[in-house]
């Protein structure tokens, strides 16, 4: 529409002082760096205590330009609400209606082209669980409000720890120390706390999700099946992982033929934040040389994998909604009527197959994007509990990377923390000239 193109231009306009003023302190021949350096070496010692609080102050302001961004940005708001149509009048929620806007007319700013690193365990972590990482949104767009710069997830309370539990273990999240001179995005240089998931979280959302409770009579407690009770065990032998309570006896399912079992959404009285991503996980196990496919749905989207590709006896991990988690984690994309919780081994022709602690909750937002930390990992060839728990100073460490020049993307980051639908083509919000 012709009015939002006019304003989107006001906008930039307003935006090109603030990229201007950036490249100025930063990056220009001459830039305000260099010269400071240059003066800071010219002036005489008799004369630094008059001069060297004027530079301070020449300093402070060129490096508190960003403080203006949110409000002169922020008074064109209400402009852009007025020609969505939308009664919002506060900042965050008219920021939220133009993204929606965007996205679902294809509309779009140039992208900052992030390269998003992927956590790598520090060389001598103890424990073998994994760092999960949610980069796409509910639109699959890639989230690129974070900072680009060194990340760090680290132990600090273990089992054997105050403040720490085994399988729920505490992190501390650290990003990189902001350089002396930056215009930093939100959130660079921050700190902030995950902890481990296990089924204590699980709890929250389904019964008996580590198959412990159970009876040969009705089954797993919790659980309904669709065909035999008797198609799916108990066994007591062979578990994922030891629980919480000490005096619980560890167990997993066993699918001894084709069957499902399911809980609804309805009876567990689920009600899920449409804004905050779902996870889950199963850890499964083939026996017996068995073949046919397990399926672990939630809603209307499945994960599979066939579990001839597994070798006997080992401890394998199947995450929802695949193994590399994308925008299917967001309600939008899973939420439909009488949604289920399901578990199911399909075409079984030999063997069994276990599964055993179920994880689903929700991700952690930490600097933009969404992360999770399971304990235990896949292939593993101890069937009674090969998970191995955290320790404290355990470590994962990665980097992420600006790969483009984007201005509006970059000031709405420096000013609001929020990004923008976006892509790597032509965008149709152009960027300041």
């Amino acid at each position: 529409m012709a009015a939002e193109d006019l304003l989107q231009e006001s906008i930039n306009e307003a935006i090109r002082i603030f990229e201007q003023q950036r490249l100025f302190a930063l990056s220009n021949s001459p830039n305000y760096v260099t010269m400071e350096a240059d003066l800071q070496g010219a002036v005489p010692d008799d004369a630094r205590q008059d001069v060297i609080p004027l530079i301070r102050a020449l300093r402070n302001a060129t490096f508190g330009f960003p403080g203006l961004a949110p409000g002169m940005i922020a008074s064109f708001l209400p402009a852009y609400q007025r020609i969505l149509g939308t009664p919002e009048t506060d900042v965050p929620t008219i920021l939220f209606r133009i993204f929606e806007h965007m996205a679902d007319n294809s509309l779009t700013v140039k992208s900052r082209g992030i390269s998003f690193g992927s956590p790598v365990a520090g060389g001598s972590n103890i424990g073998n669980g994994t760092l999960v990482r949610l980069t796409k949104d509910r639109y699959n767009f890639n989230i690129e409000n974070g900072a680009a710069e060194d990340k760090t997830f680290e132990c600090i309370a273990d089992e054997h720890t105050n403040g720490g539990t085994r399988w729920q273990e505490q992190f501390e999240y650290r990003g990189d120390a902001v350089p002396r001179n930056a215009y930093p995005n939100r959130g660079q240089g921050g700190r902030s706390a995950l902890r481990c998931l296990s089924i204590q979280d699980s709890q929250r959302f389904v019964i008996n999700p580590g198959f412990e409770q159970y009876d040969s009579s009705n089954g797993f407690t919790g659980w309904n099946v669709t065909n035999d009770v008797a198609n799916v065990t108990r066994d007591q032998a062979r578990y994922y992982k030891d629980v919480l309570p000490s005096t619980t006896t560890p167990a997993s399912a066993t699918f001894g033929a084709s069957d499902k079992i399911y809980q609804t959404f309805s009876t567990q009285q689920i009600r899920w934040n449409p804004f905050v991503p779902l996870y889950a996980q199963i850890a499964w196990m083939r026996r017996g040389s068995a073949t046919g496919t397990l399926k672990l749905k939630i809603g209307s989207k499945t994960v599979s994998v066939d579990v001839s590709t597994g070798t006997n006896d080992e401890w394998n991990i199947l995450r929802w909604p695949a193994a590399t988690p994308d925008q299917d984690c967001w309600q939008r994309n899973w939420n439909t009527t009488d949604a289920q919780i399901e578990i199911e081994m399909d075409t079984l022709a030999t063997g069994t197959v276990l599964v055993d602690d179920l994880i689903i909750a929700p991700y952690t937002q930490i600097d933009g994007t969404w992360y999770v930390l399971t304990p235990g990992t896949s292939n593993s060839n101890d069937t009674t509990g090969p998970a191995i728990p955290f320790l404290r100073d355990d470590i994962f460490t990665f980097t992420d990377s600006d790969g483009a020049d984007a201005v509006v993307q970059r000031w709405m980051n420096l000013a609001f923390a929020v990004y923008l639908p976006h892509t790597t083509g032509t965008p149709t919000w152009s960027e300041p000239s």
